[in-house]
């Protein structure tokens, strides 16, 4: 796996089983020695439910109130659901930074965790919409030898700022 993918992923069920299996790879997790950074934005939060959660329960309500008249109303549940889920999701959502590493904590149900060390990134790139262009984010990209970590909806200084560390301590 470490030589396919570059990474190593472990179920893990407690904090304490973490801390314990990261100790000998990274002494100190960039959430417990790191600055601490805001998480994305709120506009990736507003853009997804009116973009696709709206959308998707306008256009499946429609065509279900022809089939079964007002049993389309529980296309409404999803709507619920999928708008709880992103804020969720939007909620989790932290980032943390050392001179090291990176550390994202994200997840709906769950948590995921990923460090990610700054001197092992081969590539840094920044990508924008449109919508994000004219409202000043940006998506910030972390490329590793065998994946990518995407950062939504970041201010466009912050991630300007970022790509410019990132490329520094990758140089270094």
């Amino acid at each position: 796996e470490t030589q396919q993918a570059m990474h190593i992923q472990l179920p893990v069920t407690s904090k304490k089983m973490l801390t314990h299996l990261s100790g000998t790879y990274i002494p100190v997790l960039p959430a417990e020695s790191g600055t601490a950074v805001s998480g994305i934005q709120m506009a990736y939060l507003f853009r997804k439910i009116l973009m696709i959660g709206l959308p998707v329960t306008l256009l499946t309500g429609g065509i279900a109130w022809f089939y079964v008249q007002w049993h389309a109303c529980w296309v409404l549940v999803w709507l619920l659901y999928f708008t709880a889920s992103q804020f969720i999701f939007y909620k989790n959502y932290r980032i943390w930074i050392t001179d090291e590493a990176i550390q994202i904590s994200r997840g709906t149900w769950g948590k995921e965790q990923v460090v990610i060390y700054l001197d092992k990134m081969v590539h840094v790139s920044i990508r924008t919409t449109p919508y994000q262009r004219s409202n000043g984010y940006a998506n910030l990209e972390l490329h590793l030898p065998g994946k990518s970590w995407i950062i939504p909806y970041l201010a466009k200084e912050q991630a300007d700022y970022w790509a410019d560390y990132i490329t520094l301590k990758m140089e270094e």
